[in-house]
């Protein structure tokens, strides 16, 4: 048998691509910015992952303590903490809100606004490249119920409604999303 070649760690491997694509991004700007959408794909499908890694590790570590007793006592901690912390962080946000005042003094009035100057944002899928719409087929979660494209984006791909009896409820669907 023939032996593997030993790689570092793994966060050694990700020092060096950062490394590298640092170096990539200051010697030839144009191919870093082409590399952009892999980048973006790559942090999408992490965040897809990190909700069921956490969940199956706190799953395994709960079967492997054996003690329902112990389970409960750390299951009951765990949500006093998480009660405390939701707590504290709503009382911040109200106090920093009614201190600072956000939007205050904006006078802005929805009756005379200029509809023209957001025609940009509305207009925006009608410029959805390959590159946007691919990155919009990754779920931000694993369970999401659909890809988080936008309405118009995804009327752009839309099939007219089925003849047949088995899609036409599928297409129906997918028209009212």
């Amino acid at each position: 048998m023939t032996a593997r070649p030993q790689l570092p760690r793994l966060y050694v491997q990700v020092l060096i691509g950062i490394a590298a694509g640092a170096i990539l991004g200051y010697v030839a700007p144009e191919y870093g910015a082409a590399m952009k959408p892999l980048g973006d794909g790559f942090i999408k499908l992490v965040r897809m992952l990190i909700a069921p890694i956490v969940f199956t590790t706190v799953v395994v570590g709960m079967a492997q303590t054996g003690a329902m007793k112990e389970v409960g006592r750390i299951g009951v901690r765990a949500l006093l903490y998480f009660e405390v912390v939701s707590t504290v962080s709503l009382i911040i946000g109200l106090i920093v809100a009614r201190t600072l005042q956000p939007g205050a003094g904006m006078n802005f009035n929805p009756a005379t606004a200029d509809l023209s100057s957001v025609a940009s944002y509305t207009t925006a899928s009608k410029n959805l490249h390959t590159t946007d719409f691919i990155l919009n087929i990754i779920p931000t979660t694993s369970v999401a119920p659909r890809p988080t494209m936008s309405s118009a984006a995804r009327l752009n791909v839309r099939m007219r409604p089925a003849r047949s009896v088995v899609t036409r409820p599928l297409v129906m669907l997918s028209m009212t999303c």
